[in-house]
């Protein structure tokens, strides 16, 4: 079986030389069609805007702190599509089907409308049709201005909603700031900080003096015990050496005045700390005989024996008073640490609303400069005027093409019918054309 497609040229132009006419008059007939729908449509009048992409000569930033982001790059496809879009044709077909005598859908409203870039990627032509010329006018003129604002707004910030989104928050901003205020001027009335801070330091130092006479106490027991020792060593009975007595009120001495004064405990109720007079330190009260009596040994030690139990009781009573007093610091630590966590919390809460209001302040500034600013990302460069002329119907274009479509769609009918006719049509042996042409017989 053989694959091969062979093409004669020659038949091919005499089977298209053969039905001529039949080409002719299918291409005639296709123009002759074309003619007549160009010429049954209704006169339009086309008007055209031009619209070009700009950048904005400035964009205010008054916070550099929150910087603005930086605007894209514009392009002729990007308005195109929104152009083109549902909202924008809405707008258009309210104004048709209101502002004019004109009663048409979405679908033919798009047919009447085209946009297409100019010399320059940065220049749109914005082009409309329709009976009237006053109503191409407007109704392009109306596009432009709505092509415009809408990129405007998308693209560079030109928003009035944006204004008041930001008023809105300006004013929610406002009464955050007030309340932090009233909260904070609340907490310094009643803070009692300063009072506490006081009452603490005051414990410290009753805490110092209570460590300074513990430690004295400790010193004095010692040099008891070595006197208790000393005098233990010394014949019964006997009289005590004059050293003896004298170290025994030296050692007296060097206590007496602090037993005078002695420590107190402290109680703590839920607004301050007082003094409790429940119980009072003991003071050292043992009778001493006068500097020139003579004293013996079993009289001095049982007076320094009595001394050394008298300093051990207050020993006791001033670890006591010494546990109160820590008890008393810990609690008054954890008021003043609350107080100063509540106050860190209310000054944190204020400054956030004071900064979170500036900042909306300012950038309601930029947006309401960028709102009212004419310029933007788009501009309306001219406007239509009203056409003196309709715009043309492309009746010859409309004509050639239907011609040279018919001649071509004739042509290929030609061709394909041919094709067909042949492979119908049984190819003849090779015997039944040697049979058919006539022998030649050479001449003798």
């Amino acid at each position: 079986m053989n694959d091969e497609l062979e093409i004669d040229l020659r038949k091919v132009i005499r089977s298209l030389l053969r039905r001529w006419m039949w080409i002719v008059s299918i291409a005639l007939l296709l123009g002759v069609l074309a003619l007549v729908f160009s010429l049954l449509q209704p006169r339009l009048y086309e008007a055209k805007a031009v619209i070009a992409l700009t950048r904005p000569p400035y964009q205010p930033n008054f916070d550099s702190r929150y910087q603005s982001l930086s605007p894209i790059t514009l392009n002729s496809k990007m308005v195109t599509d929104v152009a083109l879009g549902d909202e924008i044709l809405g707008q258009l077909l309210n104004f048709i089907n209101q502002d004019t005598a004109q009663q048409i859908s979405a679908e033919k409203l798009r047919e009447k409308l085209k946009i297409e870039a100019g010399s320059d990627q940065s220049v749109l032509i914005l082009s409309a049709r329709m009976k009237k010329a006053e109503d191409a006018q407007r109704l392009v003129n109306l596009w432009s201005d709505l092509v415009v604002d809408r990129v405007n707004t998308i693209y560079s910030g030109r928003d009035e909603n944006q204004v008041a989104f930001f008023e809105e928050q300006i004013e929610l901003a406002a009464r955050r700031l007030e309340l932090a205020g009233k909260n904070l001027e609340a907490f310094e009335n009643r803070n009692e900080s300063a009072i506490l801070i006081n009452q603490k330091n005051s414990l410290l130092a009753m805490q110092n003096e209570a460590l300074r006479r513990q430690r004295m106490i400790e010193v004095v027991n010692r040099d008891a015990q070595l006197l208790l020792q000393q005098l233990n060593a010394l014949p019964d009975n006997s009289t005590l050496p004059p050293y003896e007595q004298t170290n025994l009120f030296l050692l007296y001495s060097r206590v007496y005045a602090d037993t005078l004064t002695p420590l107190s405990p402290m109680t703590s109720t839920d607004t301050q700390v007082v003094i409790s007079q429940n119980n009072a330190g003991t003071q050292l009260m043992i009778p001493i005989p006068e500097a020139n009596q003579q004293l013996n040994k079993e009289t001095a030690v049982l007076l320094l024996e009595t001394w050394l139990e008298s300093l051990k009781r207050q020993n006791a009573e001033i670890e006591a008073v010494m546990e109160q007093i820590k008890n008393q610091i810990e609690i008054l630590q954890q008021r003043i640490q609350a107080l100063e966590n509540e106050k860190k919390r209310l000054e944190l809460e204020w400054t956030t609303a004071s900064e979170t209001y500036t900042t909306l302040s300012r950038k309601y500034d930029e947006t309401r400069i960028a709102a009212s600013d004419s310029s933007g990302f788009a501009r309306v460069a001219s406007y239509a005027e009203i056409p003196d002329n309709p715009a043309p119907r492309g009746t010859l274009r409309n004509t050639a093409l239907a011609t040279a479509l018919g001649a071509f769609l004739a042509v290929c009918g030609v061709l394909v019918w041919d094709w067909w006719r042949s492979e119908e049509e049984p190819v003849p042996r090779k015997e039944e054309i040697l049979a058919k042409e006539p022998l030649m017989v050479p001449k003798r």
